[in-house]
């Protein structure tokens, strides 16, 4: 009985350490929500509406997060900024970041805009590249925001990238996704790159000729899957252990994302929110799926340890995968 209660005793400690990272349904948006082991939140990105503002609100109700402490706008779209003002009256946010003044116009912008700027006022700051935000023991580096990126390499970075020249550019107007926050988050051991939305050129911008970053455990898909981001000369050079596609119905992911990562060496599992149609049987099992049929709002969680120990569960079916 003492053994027990002793093993009991230390399972509950290491949950206690854990960092949680929620990726929330919001059916082709963005919303990711990070508690650390002390309470504290960051939220990177809202969604686009009030449903989806409903949905983050649960998720923290469930990860015991009372207030956001930081919410990092990646974007000004819609599926990134759209769910800011129904949430700042459901819940408390003490700063706003963002990458600073958007250029591009869209239909609905100036409404998507006013509720962002309103609920910000007085809040709102901007991010560069090489800044960091401290989320309990986490740390946040922000790699890149409107338009700029971090020059000097990060530790475990550095190397010569010998995939270079093996993905070609593609041309791409400036736009927000041009402008998107990309982000680092390390926790211990543990390390998650979330490029935001920047495309296939910027994110070959950080591992030519050099790679930067170095490995990472958790691979975020940039522009939710889409053939414009995840060049293999990235995804191959990073190893990420997992990646996770947060995708829906009207973003579904493309198949030669999906062939990418397959492709990437040491990778375990890719997590989806959603199916994508055109990658066929490139999807992963429906296990890893958290919305295999249809719109449930089902998400994913995922627990950090310090010495690098991770987990994935589906909020839908219950199924977990830890990775070391």
């Amino acid at each position: 009985m003492k053994i027990l209660i002793a093993l009991l005793l230390a399972g509950l400690a290491s949950a206690a350490d854990r960092l949680t990272i929620r990726f929330l349904d919001v059916e082709g948006g963005r919303a990711t929500i990070n508690v650390a082991p002390t309470g504290e939140a960051l939220l990177i990105d809202a969604g686009s509406n009030e449903r989806d503002a409903e949905r983050i609100q649960k998720a923290m109700q469930e990860t015991g997060a009372r207030r956001i402490h930081y919410f990092l706008l990646t974007s000004f779209h819609r599926d990134n900024a759209g769910g800011v003002g129904p949430l700042a009256k459901l819940v408390p946010i003490g700063s706003y970041l963002d990458h600073g003044a958007s250029f591009e116009r869209y239909p609905g912008f100036e409404e998507v805009n006013g509720a962002y700027q309103a609920a910000a006022a007085g809040k709102r700051r901007g991010v560069y590249a090489g800044d960091s935000i401290s989320v309990g023991a986490a740390e946040v580096m922000v790699l890149t925001a409107n338009g700029d990126r971090m020059d000097d390499s990060l530790p475990g970075g550095g190397q010569i990238n010998l995939l270079c020249g093996s993905d070609k550019h593609i041309d791409v107007p400036r736009s927000e996704d041009t402008q998107s926050v990309g982000v680092l988050l390390t926790f211990g051991r543990f390390r998650m790159l979330d490029f935001g939305d920047i495309p296939w050129n910027q994110e070959m911008d950080f591992v030519c000729p050099v790679n930067r970053i170095g490995s990472v455990d958790v691979y975020v898909t940039p522009q939710h899957g889409a053939a414009t981001s995840g060049p293999g000369t990235l995804v191959h050079a990073i190893r990420p252990q997992v990646a996770i596609v947060d995708n829906g119905g009207d973003r579904p992911g493309a198949a030669e994302t999906f062939r990418v990562l397959k492709s990437s060496p040491g990778l375990k599992a890719i997590w989806q929110l959603h199916p994508s149609p055109g990658a066929a049987a490139l999807n992963s099992d429906p296990a890893f799926i958290a919305n295999p049929d249809a719109t449930e709002g089902a998400g994913l969680t995922l627990t950090a340890a310090p010495n690098g120990e991770f987990s994935i569960t589906n909020d839908r079916t219950g199924k977990t995968e830890s990775y070391r």
